[in-house]
C-alpha cells in the first residue's frame, strides 16, 4: 500500500542521511582525504552537503505525497457527487415503490369487490342449477298436467330457458373477473418486485460507494499524515541547513565577507594572545568580542575619519562630549607612523541613533584613536615591535588589555560575572548594565565558537 511505501521512503531518506554523515566522518579520517579535509570548516561543509542531499530527497518524496493528496481529494469529491446521485435515485425508487404499494392497496380493495361479485354470481348459479336439477326429471306430460293453462306451461318452459342462459352468462362473467384479478395482481406484483430489486441494487451500489469513500478518506488521512511528517522533516532539515550555513560562514570568516578571517584563525590568534596574559582570558571569549565588534574583521568601517569625527559632532542635535579634534590628531599620527593613508577607513557616524557619540573607531577591535594610543606602549612591549589597530592579532591584544583593565587585572576565565562586566566596560566607559544585551551577545558568540570548534 502507498502508506507503507511512504514510510519506507522516509526511513530510506533518514538512512541515506545517516550513511552520508558516516561517510563524511570516515572521509575526514581517511588519510588520503586528510589533506583536503583537515579542518572543522571542511567537516561542516561535508555535513552541509549531506543535509542538502537529504533535503532534496525529502522534497522529492513530499512532491509525490502532494500529488497523492490532490488526487485523493479529487476522487473523494467525485465520490461525494456519485453518492449524492445514488441517493437521489434511491429516493426516486422509494417513491415509486410507495406509489405501487398505494396502487396495490387500491387493487386489493377492487379485488375484494370482484371477489364479492364472483361469490354472488356463484350463489346465483348455484340457485339456477338447483332449480334446474329439481325440474330435470319431470316429463313434459307431467308439466302439462301440472299447469292449469297452456300459457302457464309456455311460461314455465321459457323460464327454464332464461335460467339456463343466466347460468351461462354468470359463468362467463365469473371467468372474466377471475382472469382480470389474476392479471391485475400479476402486473402490480411484478412491478413491485422489479422496483424492490432495483432498490436493493441501488442500496448495494451506494453502500459500495460509501465503503470506497471511507477507504479513500482513511488513505487520505494517512497520506496527509505523511505529508505533515515530510513537512516537519523538511523544516528540521532546513533549520539544520541554515545552522550549517551559518557555521560555514562563521568558520570561513563572518559570512564570507572580504577582510574576515576564519573562526579557526581567530581562535588560534586568541590562544596566542591569551597566553600572553597568563590565560586570564578565555580564547573563545575574545573571539566572541571580535565577532560582535567586527564580524571577525569583516566590518571595520568604510568612513573617512573627519566625516566620522568632526563632521558627525557638527550635526545639529549631536551633544557628544568626545574630544573629536584630539581623536582626529591622534588618528593622523597613528596612520603616519604606520605609513598608511589618511583614507584608512573607520566606523561611521552613529548619529542620530546615538545622539551623544561619534564614529572613528579603528580596526577589528574597534578602538577609538586616543584609546589605542593609551595602550600602544604596552602593546609594543608585549609584541616586541610596531602594532596596528587594523592588524587582527594586534587588535585582539589591545582588546585583552582593555578587558583585563575593566576587572582589575584579575583572571576572568570561567567567571561569567567578570566576563559580563568586562564586556559592558568594553562597549562604553560607563559599564552600564542597560547594555546587558551586548554582554549576552558576546557570551553567546563565545559559546557558539567553542561548540563549533569542538573545544
Amino acid at each position: 500500500m502507498v502508506p507503507k511505501n511512504k514510510k519506507t521512503a522516509i526511513k530510506t531518506i533518514l538512512l541515506k542521511s545517516t550513511i552520508l554523515s558516516l561517510i563524511a566522518v570516515f572521509a575526514l579520517l581517511y588519510p588520503l582525504y586528510s589533506v583536503y579535509a583537515n579542518t572543522k570548516l571542511e567537516e561542516v561543509k561535508t555535513n552541509l552537503q549531506s543535509e542538502l542531499t537529504k533535503i532534496q530527497d525529502l522534497t522529492d518524496s513530499k512532491k509525490e505525497t502532494d500529488v497523492q493528496v490532490r488526487t485523493l481529494t479529487k476522487e473523494l469529491e467525485s465520490l461525494d457527487s456519485e453518492i449524492s446521485s445514488s441517493q437521489r435515485n434511491l429516493d426516486l425508487t422509494n417513491k415509486d415503490i410507495e406509489g405501487i404499494q398505494l396502487e396495490l392497496a387500491d387493487t386489493r380493495a377492487y379485488i375484494s369487490t370482484l371477489e364479492q361479485t364472483i361469490a354472488a354470481q356463484k350463489k346465483l348459479i348455484k340457485e339456477y342449477i338447483s332449480t334446474l336439477y329439481t325440474q330435470k326429471d319431470v316429463s313434459l306430460f307431467e308439466v302439462m298436467l301440472s299447469q292449469d293453462q297452456l300459457s302457464d306451461l309456455v311460461g314455465s318452459v321459457q323460464k327454464t330457458g332464461v335460467m339456463q342462459d343466466s347460468i351461462g352468462e354468470s359463468i362467463t362473467l365469473v371467468e372474466a373477473k377471475e382472469k382480470e384479478i389474476v392479471a391485475e395482481k400479476k402486473h402490480l406484483f411484478d412491478k413491485e418486485e422489479e422496483l424492490l430489486a432495483l432498490k436493493q441494487a441501488q442500496e448495494q451500489q451506494k453502500s459500495l460507494l460509501e465503503q470506497t469513500q471511507s477507504d479513500k478518506e482513511t488513505l487520505l488521512a494517512q497520506t496527509r499524515g505523511e505529508q505533515s511528517e515530510f513537512e516537519a522533516l523538511l523544516k528540521q532539515s532546513f533549520a539544520t541547513k541554515q545552522n550549517l550555513l551559518n557555521s560555514v560562514r562563521l568558520l570561513g570568516g563572518s559570512d564570507g565577507r572580504p577582510g574576515a578571517i576564519s573562526l579557526e584563525e581567530a581562535y588560534a590568534i586568541a590562544v596566542r594572545n591569551a597566553a600572553r596574559f597568563g590565560n586570564k582570558i578565555r580564547p573563545e571569549y575574545m573571539v566572541g568580542i571580535l565577532k560582535v565588534e567586527s564580524g571577525l574583521g569583516a566590518n571595520v568601517g568604510r568612513s573617512f575619519y573627519k566625516d566620522s569625527l568632526s563632521g558627525c559632532a557638527a550635526r545639529p542635535g549631536n551633544n557628544t562630549r568626545i574630544k573629536y579634534q584630539k581623536e582626529e590628531e591622534t588618528f593622523e599620527r597613528i596612520v603616519r607612523d604606520l605609513g598608511l593613508p589618511l583614507t584608512q577607513p573607520v566606523s561611521g557616524c552613529p548619529f542620530p541613533n546615538y545622539p551623544s557619540g561619534t564614529g572613528g573607531a579603528m580596526g577589528p577591535a574597534q578602538f577609538m584613536p586616543t584609546t589605542w594610543a593609551g595602550y600602544e606602549p604596552r602593546l609594543r612591549q608585549l609584541k616586541g615591535g610596531p602594532v596596528s589597530p587594523w592588524n587582527i592579532e594586534d587588535a585582539m591584544l589591545a582588546m585583552g588589555l582593555k578587558l583585563l583593565s575593566a576587572v582589575g587585572e584579575q583572571s576572568m576565565a570561567g567567571n561569567e560575572s567578570l566576563e559580563r562586566r568586562a564586556a559592558l566596560c568594553y562597549l562604553g566607559a560607563g559599564c552600564s548594565a542597560k547594555n546587558m544585551w551586548y554582554a549576552d551577545r558576546v557570551l553567546n558568540e563565545a559559546a557558539r565558537a567553542k561548540a563549533l570548534l569542538g573545544k
